[in-house]
Parts: C-alpha cells; sequence; structure tokens
C-alpha cells in the first residue's frame, strides 16, 4: 500500500529534471528545423522569383520570333541598319554580333567558328492599321516594329535589353494611294495615332 501512494503523489525530482532536459532538447531541435525550413522557403520562393522572370523573358523572345517577319544576319546590310538604330546602348562588334545565316540555320551552336552571335534584331509584324477618311474611304495597312535583344553592362554583370521601335507603317501600302491629298490625310491622321 505504501509503494502505491508513492507511485500516486507524483514525480521525482530526478525525472522531473530527465523531462525537463528532453523537453529542453526537443524545444532547441524544434527552434532549429523552423528555422532551417523558415530559410529554405525564403530561398525557394528566390529561385522562383529568378525562374519565372527567366521564364518570361523566354516566353517574350519567342513571341518575338514567332511574329518576326525577318531575322537580320550578320551582314554588312544588315549591320548598317542595326547601327543606324537609335538604341539606349551602342552595340560594338565584336562584342555584339548578330547570327550568321547557315544551313544549319539562325540559333545552332557554334563549332569551329562564332556564328551564334550575341544579338537578336528582328522585325516583326504589328497589328493592321485601319484608317477612315469617310468620304475618301477606308484603308487598311500593315504595320511593324524592330526588336532588338542585346546584352548589355550593368556595373560588373550583363543584363538583356529588349528595345523596341515605334510601330511602323509599311511603306508600299501608302505608295500604293495615287491620290497625294488622300495621302497626306492618311499620314496624318497615323501619325496623330502615334504611327511613324
Amino acid at each position: 500500500m505504501n509503494n502505491v501512494s508513492q507511485r500516486q503523489s507524483g514525480m521525482t525530482t530526478t525525472e522531473v529534471l530527465i523531462m525537463a532536459s528532453i523537453m529542453s532538447v526537443l524545444m532547441i531541435m524544434i527552434t532549429e528545423s523552423m528555422t532551417t525550413l523558415s530559410s529554405v522557403r525564403i530561398e525557394q520562393r528566390t529561385r522562383f522569383k529568378v525562374a519565372d522572370v527567366a521564364d518570361r523573358v523566354a516566353r517574350q523572345i519567342d513571341k518575338d520570333i514567332s511574329f518576326a517577319s525577318r531575322i537580320f544576319c550578320n551582314n554588312v546590310e544588315d549591320n548598317q541598319f542595326l547601327h543606324r538604330l537609335d538604341l539606349p546602348v551602342p552595340l560594338k562588334a565584336p562584342a555584339h554580333q548578330l547570327p550568321t545565316l547557315t544551313d544549319r540555320g539562325y540559333f545552332e551552336p557554334d563549332s569551329d567558328t562564332v556564328e551564334t552571335g550575341n544579338v537578336l534584331f528582328l522585325a516583326r509584324r504589328g497589328p493592321k492599321l485601319l484608317v477612315d477618311l469617310q468620304e475618301e474611304g477606308s484603308f487598311l495597312f500593315d504595320s511593324m516594329q524592330f526588336i532588338v535583344y542585346a546584352p548589355v553592362a550593368d556595373g560588373d554583370g550583363l543584363e538583356l535589353m529588349r528595345w523596341a521601335s515605334e510601330l511602323m507603317l509599311n511603306y508600299w501600302d501608302v505608295a500604293e494611294i495615287d491620290d497625294l491629298a488622300v495621302r497626306n490625310d492618311v499620314l496624318t491622321q497615323l501619325e496623330e495615332s502615334g504611327v511613324v
């Protein structure tokens, strides 16, 4: 009977110390686990953001290429045209190079000579533009936009620059209008709507 009453009276000091030690160790382990888990989540979020930005850039490049009516190559005429554009950063060779057109295509890996380049310059088809001159009639024009992707220096690293020109009108669509007064009215209305 004495042993039963001793057991029912509670824990001994030794048992309390052992339980306190175990609880302290468990609390430290739980705190460390939560800290590690928190830092892993922050790192994962950062990686997902980087991956999201890269995916967005890749989708934009793919979209531009899909709507491209021409991709410019590493030849004298196309390089001169590229250097005439009003880009925010000058693109100078040999640091910047358009791709060389080969029988393997534009974006194949380089072999012995540098062919791929690091600048993408394309003419992208734009939306159809409608000009309604009421009495003279309606005119539908093709539009286009020049797009340039190039690496540019940013402090100690590189950034990918995407430059897009203003929306431009297809010259031949306007040249087909024989009446000079109507042609001028069309050009005026297009200019007022922001088309070059």
